[in-house]
């Protein structure tokens, strides 16, 4: 979220400028051409596509000005959502670096804007008209065979497959064309040339789909790949919705498109690109995350159970008892609510979660001293912010306002939850509830998470004191109004 106005000749001339420089101050003897295995691993994102091949090093903070235009320009475009905006900011690099570095012009807002528009419409050659069967748990009746739901066809599995014998023999046949696979998020590498591939690709979608009773299948125009795979997703969810609504929560919890641990597999589809052949996708589970030396060594010091750490306190006191001590419960209903929100799909229940996860740690059942839910939500939870590295309090406070009234607008009903804008917000909302929480645990540490004493009423005056003092080392203070009244 910003408040700026795009303005190509002032705005982006500033921001690609800075681009620039840092490109010159990673790059001091000229820009040397690199590749993505000699580059440092906190730099592999912070590059721009050389004209000549390879990569000259920008630095994490220019790209992030640069996925910011793209997201600025995007958020103002009709029709962005049926964009692949990693390819639009792809596309937008590429067209920096040929003008700039290729070419020598001068860095003006004009050719800026040329340069986001052409990449806009490079991504825009990648949509297309595709069909997507997605496989779902419905109900448990034979017939009828087939169900419509507005523009969603439910289909018995057995039938489907019956059905998509013959695609799937030419496809195993058949060398199918180089259809685009951005919309991969796991197995995403050459596509199989052998018929034994095929095959082993076919056998293990297949065996996907047979966990199911049912699929659903529902036809994008005009998208790209992985906006027309979400929005497929979007338009099933809805007609299992209905079904939900209808069964009521007893019978229609079952109503999933989900299943998880079959062989690795997270999830297979099937989809045919109009006058085109069958495809197959497959999707890794993501289960076992890679992680880098720096990570791995983070991770280690987090959890050791060699070391004294809040991690094993805060675990060991679901071991014994009927209920932890109230900031441990506090911490792990937290975490909870955080756990859910990174496992959520749906970005406005994500956001909602990420909110309730802040809550959890600042809320004390009471409002604040001048009457406002929303005031010591935030003074609170800035205050926390704060003690991590001494920061400003006034700019988390902001921070933290926009988000609860964000959070605000989507339970209330101003902005729909499945809206694709709020997807750029997601990571705003993570990285607040994260800084948080990770600063309550290093405040409720200190008060002993085992101690039975804090309940609400003697942790709210501790809060209210830890905020006071916060604000007195503070260079100044945010006045707030409640927006729930």
């Amino acid at each position: 979220m910003t408040d700026k106005k795009i303005d190509p000749n002032t705005y982006w001339k500033t921001e690609i400028e800075f681009v620039f420089q840092q490109l010159h101050k990673f790059n001091p003897r000229g820009l040397i051409i690199k590749h993505d295995h000699f580059l440092p691993p906190n730099q592999i994102f912070g590059s721009l596509p050389h004209p000549n091949g390879g990569w000259v090093t920008c630095g994490l903070e220019a790209d992030l000005r640069i996925m910011k235009i793209v997201e600025e320009h995007l958020s103002n475009l009709k029709g962005s959502s049926q964009l692949d905006w990693d390819s639009v900011l792809v596309a937008f690099r590429k067209e920096l670096s040929d003008r700039f570095i290729g070419q020598r012009l001068p860095i003006s807002g004009n050719l800026i804007h040329r340069a986001i528009n052409n990449a806009v419409k490079v991504a825009e050659r990648e949509r297309k008209t595709i069909t997507h069967w997605i496989p779902c748990h419905l109900v448990a009746n034979d017939n009828p065979a087939l169900i419509h739901a507005g523009p969603v066809t439910f289909q018995r599995i057995s039938n489907f497959m019956q059905d998509l014998q013959p695609e799937l023999a030419r496809y195993i046949n058949e060398l199918s064309s180089d259809q685009d696979r951005r919309c991969l998020e796991g197995i995403d590498g050459d596509r199989p040339v052998s018929k034994k591939q095929r095959e082993d690709l076919v056998d293990k979608a297949r065996r996907y789909y047979e966990h199911f009773d049912w699929v659903a299948k529902v036809t994008i125009s005009n998208f790209a790949s992985r906006p027309s795979a979400d929005r497929a997703g979007l338009c099933v969810q809805a007609a299992l919705d209905v079904f939900r609504f209808f069964l009521g929560r007893l019978s229609g919890h079952s109503i999933d498109t989900e299943t998880h641990g079959i062989l690795g597999i997270e999830k297979a589809q099937f989809t045919k690109i109009k006058n085109e052949k069958l495809d197959i996708s497959l999707y890794q589970a993501l289960t076992v995350p890679r992680l880098n030396d720096e990570a791995w060594s983070g991770l280690i010091a987090f959890i050791d159970p060699q070391k004294p750490n809040l991690v094993d306190s805060l675990l060991k006191t679901l071991m014994s008892g009927d209920t932890p001590p109230p900031l441990s419960k506090r911490l792990l209903d937290s975490l909870n609510w955080f756990g859910q929100a990174a496992n959520e799909t749906s970005p406005g229940a994500a956001i909602t979660k990420f909110v309730t996860s802040i809550e959890q740690i600042v809320q004390g059942g009471k409002k604040d001293q001048d009457g406002s839910v929303t005031k010591q939500f935030c003074d609170r939870a800035a205050a926390f912010c704060v003690i991590t590295d001494n920061s400003k309090f006034d700019y988390w406070h902001t921070e933290l306002k926009q988000l609860y009234g964000l959070r605000s607008n989507i339970v209330h009903g101003s902005i729909s939850p499945q809206s694709f804008t709020l997807n750029r917000n997601i990571r705003e909302a993570e990285k607040l509830a994260k800084r948080v929480i990770c600063g309550a645990m290093t405040f409720f540490e200190q008060l002993d998470i085992h101690s039975e004493k804090w309940k609400t009423n003697q942790l709210n005056e501790k809060l209210d004191s830890f905020v006071h003092d916060v604000k007195q080392n503070s260079l100044s203070t945010t006045q707030e109004t409640d927006i729930n009244e």
